[in-house]
């Protein structure tokens, strides 16, 4: 609508033809902006609702993180025991959350490797970490915080995080003060994986890290596809560009260069805008000769 008023304005100047004026295409082009940055931002969201995602479940040894993945599976997938460093290797197994579909995976412990076989654990472990969507950093909070705990943690710094704070099921001895020096900016909840407790409550917490507050929704449009995102990015910039132009008063065709690369960029979603179609909306539209 915008290129065809525009080009009407250059090609048929002398027809002195009811187009729009430059206000009123910017705020056009202002609304296809927001919408487009909808879309955009919809990208992530509709990656892992289409694709699912994948978290990872870490600590140091014996903080309860195997019991934390057989309670999120509700099945006995991994061993639980009370000796640390059970699980030399990660172990991964799928389920869901309201519908989406989840890779858990249950990783080594963290700490300093007492033989070759827990290096190996640990460095999986750490790709693990690299690679997931999001991670459970598990602490068990019966026990005092330890070195092996704070040096996790400032290893996930600036990482996508939840701290489970786990075995409420035993006296806490962690002080509420000590629990938010630890989980900084991070979000945090409190379960007992042995008891269940406040599973779902964790399950909730994961979608709305993942989500926010709108949480999963699938309505309207959710854009899955890696390709289309950058299309529309593409357009989003070229949109931009012409509504700057056209703001700052230069030339229709230098504005036009733009829309019509936007055009391309959304032509190669949805099929390509002919410049037939346009010249037919033009002689549609207004009363000019063939």
């Amino acid at each position: 609508d915008i290129i065809v008023n525009l080009e009407s304005a250059v090609e048929f100047v002398e027809e002195n033809l009811p187009v729009a004026t430059r206000e009123q295409l910017a705020g056009k082009l202002e609304k296809a902006l927001t919408e487009l940055s909808v879309w955009v931002n919809s990208y992530r969201r509709g990656r892992i609702i289409h694709d699912g995602f994948s978290l990872a479940i870490v600590g140091r040894p014996n903080v309860g993180k195997s019991s934390l993945f057989n309670a999120l599976l509700a099945q006995d997938r991994s061993i639980v025991t009370e000796m640390p460093g059970t699980t030399r290797d990660w172990v991964s197994e799928f389920t869901n959350l309201e519908g989406i579909p989840v890779r858990l995976v249950d990783t080594a412990g963290l700490r300093t490797p007492e033989d070759r076989v827990e290096q190996l654990g640990v460095d999986r472990s750490m790709r693990v970490m690299a690679d997931a969507d999001a991670i459970l950093l598990v602490v068990d909070t019966s026990q005092p915080p330890s070195a092996e705990d704070e040096q996790l943690r400032e290893r996930l710094e600036g990482l996508s995080c939840i701290v489970v704070l786990n075995k409420s099921d035993l006296p806490v001895v962690w002080p509420p003060r000590l629990k938010e020096c630890y989980v900084g900016g991070h979000s945090a909840v409190q379960v007992s994986a042995l008891t269940g407790t406040n599973i779902d409550g964790l399950k909730k917490a994961i979608l709305s890290h993942l989500f926010g507050d709108a949480g999963p929704e699938r309505d309207g449009i959710l854009v899955t596809n890696l390709r289309h995102c950058q299309c529309l990015e593409a357009a989003q910039k070229a949109l931009s560009r012409a509504a700057t132009a056209l703001r700052q008063g230069l030339s229709e065709e230098f504005v036009l260069v733009d829309l019509h690369g936007g055009l391309n960029k959304l032509g190669a979603i949805t099929g390509e805008t002919s410049v037939e179609d346009l010249l037919a909306e033009i002689f549609s539209r207004f009363c000019v000769g063939k």
